[in-house]
């Protein structure tokens, strides 16, 4: 199983992408997690241009074709999630690359939910399955934290790791029963 972990944050000391490495980390045995490093390198969208044309939206569109589902964790700016990961997903919309993909969000502020429920609309308008009861919150939003730090706190550790098992094996069942 392949889950792909998307952060829609691009700073580099950012707690969604804290996040996203702690649910590659807490992933159960048999799944791989790949976290999406495309997203500041994508050109933005057009759709008179072919994916083809540009290596590295290619290799995003790729990457969530060939993904059994996402993690998600954005931050919220001026009441939306960043442009660029609506530039990414934007890429996705003229490709079956996200058609009945489930997947789920990791949040790093419990304020953050405007982007966030605006985020979900567009995912689900392209075709994703939401998997909201497997949503995790960690409030770390104006803390300073290392990833280090977090990964020493159990209830961080167990709570995304229950969530990214769970997860996984919901997109097991579901595929059991799309067979």
């Amino acid at each position: 199983m392949r889950i792909v972990g998307i952060s829609g944050s691009l700073r580099a000391e950012s707690n969604n992408s804290k996040l996203i490495e702690i649910a590659k980390i807490c992933s159960p045995a048999g799944v791989e997690f790949l976290i999406a490093d495309q997203l500041g390198k994508l050109p933005h969208f057009n759709p008179d241009l072919d994916i083809e044309d540009f290596e590295v939206v290619f290799q995003w569109v790729d990457l969530i074709r060939g993904s059994d589902g996402l993690v998600i964790s954005s931050p919220e700016y001026a009441r939306g999630y960043p442009g660029t990961l609506k530039n990414a997903f934007d890429w996705l919309v003229q490709t079956d690359a996200h058609v009945a993909k489930p997947f789920m969000m990791l949040s790093a502020s419990a304020r953050s939910t405007i982007a966030k429920d605006s985020l979900i609309v567009v995912l689900e308008t392209m075709s994703g399955i939401y998997k909201k009861h497997l949503d995790v919150t960690i409030p770390i939003l104006g803390t300073s934290l290392s990833l280090k730090q977090l990964l020493e706190t159990d209830e961080i550790i167990d709570k995304i790791g229950d969530s990214i098992t769970d997860f996984s094996k919901e997109i097991k069942r579901d595929e059991g029963e799309n067979i």
